[in-house]
């Protein structure tokens, strides 16, 4: 999934496999919007763009990005309310759902929408949701509302897992088509604010506002790994299709990476 990034810059999710970028604004960017979403091809010798779409307004802000498993489907949320599905071929708008979410990655053995969001109920408090919502229709297969905050959102290679950081300071790894619960740890001091599945082991990797990366075998909720002197906290995270690299984005947007042969 795509993590916002610095000042004036860009949301970004990647697909490895077909070398294909998405990129759209943010909050932090220019309101003058050349392109609201566009998607680039990386496996020529010079990024080449395959799509664009213009923005609808000059405050047409994405907070979210994913592809699904293949690549073939791009996810956006919007900041207006809205999950918006496009073809990656050529760009064409396949859904639009009216829902406010704030983060949502493609998961489940039938390529649903897993999101999370938060509102504000009649008498003050906030709800915070985790849904499993059909990428065709909008209609809502599963749902489950709770009085902690969802921070960050990861899905597992095979997409049969997502796994969820609540505050204060746990991760919930459910399945992905029925939301109930596999796995609940606690991982960190504080909230936890990205989140990354291992490509090939049952490792998770996360981070918190406690300024350290850690990772784990979410089987045995065991810590394998710490890395600390982070600067600001991570806001995202993600290994290299081998799992020999992690890189972490800081909220000093600061690219860290880290070789875990070493």
């Amino acid at each position: 999934m795509g993590e916002r990034f610095g000042e004036n810059q860009t949301l970004a999710a990647a697909h490895p496999s077909t070398g294909c970028y998405a990129l759209a604004y943010t909050y932090e960017s220019p309101e003058t919007l050349e392109d609201a979403l566009s998607l680039w091809e990386t496996t020529t010798d010079a990024p080449k763009k395959l799509w664009s779409i213009p923005p609808a307004n000059p405050h047409d802000i994405s907070i979210a990005l994913a592809f699904d498993a293949k690549g073939g489907r791009l996810l956006r949320c919007t900041s207006d309310g809205h999950i918006e599905v496009y073809d990656s071929q050529g760009g064409k708008l396949l859904t639009n759902i009216s829902r406010p979410v704030f983060r949502a990655v493609f998961a489940g053995t039938s390529g649903d929408i897993v999101a999370i969001s938060s509102t504000a109920a009649e008498d003050g408090r906030r709800i915070h949701n985790i849904s499993v919502i059909d990428a065709h229709d909008g209609t809502v297969r599963a749902s489950m509302d709770s009085e902690n905050a969802f921070n960050a959102i990861a899905v597992s290679p095979d997409r049969r897992l997502v796994a969820i950081g609540a505050d204060p300071h746990d991760v919930l790894i459910l399945d992905a088509d029925t939301l109930a619960t596999r796995y609940r740890f606690r991982v960190h001091d504080t909230s936890v604010t990205a989140l990354a599945f291992h490509p090939t082991l049952p490792i998770l990797c996360t981070g918190s506002t406690d300024q350290t990366i850690k990772l784990w075998d979410y089987r045995s909720a065991t810590l394998q790994r710490t890395f600390v002197g982070i600067e600001g906290f991570p806001r995202s995270l993600a290994f290299s299709p081998n799992g020999r690299l992690l890189t972490s984005d800081g909220r000093t947007f600061a690219l860290r990476l880290y070789d875990l042969d070493r």
